[in-house]
C-alpha cells in the first residue's frame, strides 16, 4: 500500500478554502494575530481609484479593485494593498504599474498622495477564473544586485496544490508574517519589515536567464523538497523507505546523521544532481533518472543510492512502498531546469567567475541561498582555480626536486623503489615493496576540485612525457593512456566528503574529466575512490545486516573503513572547512589532537613540554586545525610526504596556536607558507586588499614537506592586493615568490612583523596578575533574542519565547540550528527554571555608551551561553 499523505496542519487545510481577500483577512487576524478589525472589514480599508495611481486605460480593465489597509499601529512605515484582478494569471505588468503609481520617482509626481519606498509595499493578489480563484501574496525588491527593476516575488497557494506544499506556505507564514510583538520603534519596523520580506524568496514564473537567479530557483526548491521529506520522515512507519533509508547512513556512514540531516541531504543530492546532470549533458531533454545516468559505471553506490532517491520519491511505481513522486515536489525541478536556457546560464557563469567550473563552483552559490547557516558551518567556500593550480603545481615540483620523483604527481615509482633510493626510510603498515609511493588523499574534496586539477596536470604531464618518446597523435597515446588510468591513477587517488550533494558532484566531474581526457569507464575498472565519510571520524564497526539490506552502502562503508586504517598517502592535499564552532566533537579526532604523534611531534594544546594555560584555546578546534592534524598524523605515520592546504591564517600568529605551529614544524620541517591575507575583521581590506574567498577570515597557503633527516627551513610571502593580483602572482611566480624566514619570538610566529619593543613589553605586569579573578565578556550565542533596547520588549521577548514549541520558537526568531552549547530548548528550560522572573531583567552594556537590557539568570549554556558569573556578580 503507497505511503498515504500526511495529514494537514489545521492551517495548512484552511489555506485551500481561502480564494477571496475578506478569507485571507480572517486568517491574518485569527492565525497570525494581524490587529484587523475583521467583523467590519470596509471600514478596515480605503479604496484607491486607478486614475489615482495614473494608470492607463489597458491596464485598468485588468483591475476590479485596489484597496489599501489602514495603518494597524502609529507610525507604520510599510503600506499594505488588496488588488482584485479580472485576469485568469496574475498580471505582473499590471501590477508593476501599480507599484510606480505608488513609489513616484519624485515628491512632485506622486500627484498629492502618500508614497512608500519600493522595499515597503506588501500586495495581496486576487486572480483567476470564476471558480478557480488563486491568491497571492507579492512584494517587490529593489536590490541593486538584482538589477535596476524592482524584482516581484511572490507567496501564493491555490487548491490544486498538493498538502505538503501548503504545509509549506502555511510554515512560512506562520514563522515570517505573524504579527510581532513590538511594533512602535524603528529598530523594531526595520526587524519585522527584514522578516516578512524573507518570505518572498522565488519570483512569479519569472524568466531564469542567469546564475543567480537559477541559484535562487533551485534552492528554494530543493527548501520544499527537504521540508516535505521531513514530513515523510515524521509519518512513516519504522520500516518506510526514506526511515529505512536514513537508519542505515546513520549507522554505517555519518553516524551524527539526524533526520533533518537526512532530509537535507535527500533534497540537495536530488536537487544539485538534477543540475549537473542538466548542465553537463549540454543538450536533449532533461528527465529525472539523469541524475543515476550521469555517474560513472566505476561507483554502483551512488549509482544505486541516486536510484533509490528517486525511487523513494516515486519513480518506481511498482513499488508500493514509495511515496507520490509530485508530493516531494521533484517534478518542479525538473520543469524548472527544462524551461531554462541552460547555455546563457553558464555563460554568465563564465562571465561572473572566468575560469572556475560552473557545475562545482556554482554549489556554493547554489548553497548560501537554499542554507547560509549551513554553508558557514561546513566552511562551504570552494577554491579558486589558481589557488588549486599553485597548491598542486607546488606539490608536483617538491616531488621532483626534492624527492628525486621524476614523473611527480604522475609517478608510478613503488615504495621498494623509494627505500633502495632512501634505505633511512622505513615499509609503512599494510604497504608491501610494490606498493606505489605517491598515494594522493584530500580529506575534504567537496565538489572534488583538487582531484580534477590533479587529473588535469597528470595528463598534461604524460602527453608531454609520451610526445618526447615520439608517441603523439590521440591515436597513439590514447590505448596508453587508458592503461595508465586504470592500472596507475585511479588506484593512487583517494578523497572524502561529508556532505552527500558535493560528494555526488565530485563523482560526475571527476568522470567526466577523465572522459574529456579519453578515458571510458569499463565495467571491470576500478572505482573512483572518493568516499562518503567523515574524515574526522574513525572506521567503525559495519552492521552485519547491511549487506543483505543495502550491499552497494555496505561496500562503501566497508572500503571508506579501510582505506583509513590502511592507506599510506603521501600527499595530503585540499581546503579544509573553517569552522570554529566545529561540530566534530569525537573522542577520535579529540584524542588525536592531544596525542604525541609517532614522529614525536607534540599535542596542539601542548608548548615547549607544558600545557597552555590558556583559560579558553576553544579556537584549536576549529574544524581546519583538526584537519590539519588529519594530514600531518597521517604523513608522520608514513614518515614521508607533502602537505598541500589552503586554511584561515589564524595559527599563524595567535598566541592560543603556539603548539600548533611548533607541532607543525617538528612533524613538516620544510614549511612554506603564503599569508593571502584579506582578513576584513581586522581592517586587511581597508587598503584595498581583497580575499581570495567571499569570506572575512585572512587565509594562507601552507605547503610543507617531511623526509627523514631534514633539517629546518622555514619559507614565506605576503601577497596583499586586489585578487585578481594575488591569483596573477600565484600563476606566474610558483614557489619563487617564497623567500626564508625565521619563526619570530617565543611563541614562533609565522608572520613577518616588526618585534621592536616586544621585550620591554613583556616585562609588565599582566592585568591577570592585578585583578585575580578575570574572564572574557558575557556571549549570548543569540544576540537578537537575549538583547533588547527596553526592559519591556525584553520580559515581552523571554515571556513569548519561553512558551513556544521549541521548532516554532527556532522559526519565529531565526535562531537557525542548535550550536554544541546552545540549544532551543536549554534556553527554554533555564528561562522557565528561573521563572520567568522579571527581577532578572537586567541592563547590559552591549558596547560603549550602548545600554540594553537581557535576562540574566548566571547560568551557562541556558539563555546565555557564557554569563560569566565569576566576573559578573561583581559588577
Amino acid at each position: 500500500m503507497a505511503t498515504p499523505p500526511p495529514a494537514l496542519a489545521p492551517q495548512a487545510e484552511q489555506l485551500r478554502h481561502i480564494h477571496s481577500i475578506p478569507a485571507l483577512v480572517k486568517y491574518l487576524h485569527l492565525e497570525l494575530g494581524w490587529p484587523i478589525d475583521v467583523d467590519d472589514w470596509e471600514d478596515a480599508v480605503f479604496d484607491w481609484q486607478p486614475e489615482e495611481l495614473n494608470l492607463k486605460d489597458e491596464h485598468r480593465v485588468a483591475i476590479h479593485s485596489i484597496k489599501q489597509l489602514r495603518p494597524l499601529v502609529s507610525g507604520q512605515p510599510w503600506g499594505i494593498f488588496f488588488v482584485d484582478f479580472d485576469k485568469g494569471s496574475l498580471p505582473i505588468v499590471v501590477l508593476r504599474r501599480v507599484l510606480n503609481g505608488l513609489v513616484p520617482k519624485s515628491r512632485t509626481s506622486s500627484g498629492g498622495h502618500q508614497s512608500w519606498h519600493a522595499r515597503d509595499l506588501l500586495f495581496v493578489a486576487s486572480f483567476g477564473e470564476a471558480g478557480a480563484r488563486e491568491i497571492a501574496l507579492a512584494h517587490f525588491t529593489d536590490e541593486s544586485d538584482l538589477g535596476d527593476l524592482p524584482t516581484l516575488r511572490v507567496l501564493g497557494w491555490d487548491e490544486s496544490d498538493t498538502g505538503l506544499e501548503l504545509g509549506y506556505v502555511a510554515q512560512t507564514l506562520k514563522s515570517k508574517l505573524r504579527w510581532p510583538l513590538h511594533t512602535t520603534g524603528a529598530a523594531d519596523q526595520a526587524a519585522w519589515r527584514k522578516q516578512w520580506a524573507s518570505a518572498f524568496t522565488l519570483g512569479y514564473r519569472q524568466p531564469i536567464n542567469d546564475s543567480k537567479t537559477l541559484a535562487l530557483a533551485l534552492a528554494e526548491l530543493a527548501k520544499r523538497i527537504r521540508s516535505r521529506a521531513n514530513a515523510v520522515l515524521a509519518l512513516e512507519s519504522p520500516k518506510g523507505h526514506l526511515t529505512q533509508l536514513h537508519k542505515a547512513f546513520k549507522e554505517n556512514l555519518i553516524a551524527d546523521l539526524t533526520p533533518d540531516g537526512f532530509a537535507d541531504m535527500f533534497a540537495q543530492t536530488i536537487t544539485y544532481g538534477l543540475f549537473t546532470a542538466h548542465a553537463s549533458r549540454g543538450s536533449g531533454a532533461l528527465v529525472a533518472d539523469d541524475v543515476a545516468l550521469m555517474v560513472p559505471s566505476t561507483n554502483p553506490f551512488l549509482k544505486e543510492l541516486l536510484h533509490d532517491f528517486l525511487s523513494a520519491a516515486g519513480r518506481d511505481r511498482k513499488k508500493s512502498r514509495r511515496v507520490d513522486f509530485d508530493e516531494l515536489g521533484i517534478n518542479d525541478v525538473v520543469t524548472t531546469l527544462r524551461g531554462i536556457p541552460m547555455d546563457a546560464v553558464l555563460r554568465d557563469f563564465s562571465k561572473q567567475k572566468p575560469g572556475d567550473d560552473p557545475v562545482i563552483h556554482f554549489y556554493e552559490g547554489f548553497l548560501k541561498a537554499y542554507d547560509k547557516a549551513m554553508r558557514a558551518k561546513r566552511g562551504v567556500f570552494y577554491t579558486p582555480s589558481p589557488v588549486v593550480q599553485f597548491i598542486v603545481k607546488s606539490v608536483d615540483e617538491i616531488l621532483k626536486t626534492e624527492f628525486g620523483i621524476e614523473d611527480g604527481l604522475a609517478s608510478t615509482i613503488t615504495w621498494g623503489e623509494m627505500m633502495a633510493r632512501q634505505p633511512s626510510l622505513s615499509l609503512p603498515k599494510h604497504c608491501t615493496a610494490q606498493t606505489p609511493f605517491v598515494q594522493i588523499l584530500d580529506p575534504a574534496t567537496g565538489t572534488g576540485t583538487f582531484i580534477v586539477e590533479i587529473i588535469t596536470q597528470i595528463h598534461a604531464h604524460m602527453l608531454q612525457k609520451w610526445a618526447k618518446q615520439g608517441i603523439v597523435g590521440k591515436a597513439n597515446w590514447q590505448p596508453l593512456w587508458v592503461d595508465y588510468v586504470k592500472l596507475h591513477l585511479l588506484p593512487r587517488l583517494y578523497a572524502f566528503e561529508l556532505m552527500m550533494a558535493p560528494y555526488a558532484i565530485a563523482h560526475m566531474k571527476i568522470g567526466l574529466r577523465l572522459a574529456e581526457t579519453g578515458y571510458t569507464f569499463p565495467e571491470d575498472g576500478p572505482r573512483v575512490n572518493v568516499f562518503l565519510t567523515n574524515a574526522l571520524e574513525p572506521a567503525h564497526a559495519i552492521n552485519p545486516g547491511l549487506a543483505f539490506e543495502a550491499p552497494m552502502l555496505a561496500a562503501e562503508a566497508a572500503e571508506a573503513n579501510r582505506v583509513k586504517e590502511q592507506l599510506a598517502a603521501t600527499v595530503v592535499v585540499g581546503n579544509p572547512p573553517y569552522s570554529g564552532d566545529s561540530g566534530n566533537q569525537g573522542d577520535w579526532i579529540t584524542q588525536l589532537m592531544r596525542t604525541r604523534l609517532p614522529d614525536g611531534a607534540d599535542s596542539y594544546f601542548r608548548f615547549n613540554d607544558a600545557d597552555l594555560g590558556e583559560r579558553n584555546p576553544k579556537w584549536v578546534n576549529n574544524d581546519y586545525v583538526k584537519f590539519i592534524r588529519l594530514a600531518q598524523s597521517r604523513l608522520a605515520t608514513v614518515g614521508t610526504g607533502v602537505l598541500g592546504f589552503i586554511t584561515s591564517n589564524s595559527y599563524l600568529e595567535s598566541p592560543t596556536f603556539r603548539g600548533v605551529r611548533q607541532s607543525l614544524l617538528h612533524s613538516l620541517p620544510h614549511l612554506r607558507i603564503v599569508d593571502l591575507h584579506g582578513n576584513s575583521k581586522r581592517g586587511e581590506t581597508a587598503g584595498g586588499d581583497e580575499n581570495v574567498f567571499e569570506i572575512t577570515e585572512g587565509v594562507a597557503i601552507v605547503v610543507g614537506n617531511l623526509q627523514p633527516g631534514l633539517a629546518l627551513q622555514v619559507e614565506h610571502a605576503d601577497l596583499i592586493g586586489p585578487r585578481q593580483t594575488k591569483y596573477d602572482t600565484l600563476m606566474a611566480k610558483g614557489l619563487q615568490l617564497l623567500a626564508p624566514f625565521a619563526p619570530s619570538g617565543e611563541r614562533l610566529q609565522l608572520v613577518r612583523s616588526d618585534s621592536a619593543g616586544v621585550a620591554e613589553y613583556e616585562c609588565g605586569w599582566p592585568l591577570t596578575t592585578i585583578a585575580l579573578v578575570n574572564s572574557v565578556g558575557i556571549v549570548t550565542a543569540r544576540d537578537a533574542l537575549c538583547i533588547q533596547f527596553t526592559e519591556k520588549q525584553a520580559w515581552d521577548t523571554v515571556r513569548d519565547f519561553a512558551k513556544r514549541d521549541a521548532e516554532d520558537a527556532r522559526q519565529v526568531y531565526a535562531l537557525g540550528t542548535d550550536a554544541q552549547d546552545w540549544q532551543v530548548t536549554l534556553a527554554q528550560k533555564d528561562l522557565n527554571d528561573s521563572g520567568p522572573n522579571k527581577k532578572l531583567i537586567q541592563p547590559i552594556l552591549y558596547r560603549p555608551f550602548d545600554v540594553r537590557h537581557s535576562y540574566y539568570t548566571g547560568k551557562a549554556s541556558g539563555f546565555m551561553v557564557r554569563p560569566r558569573p565569576e566576573v559578573m556578580r561583581h559588577m
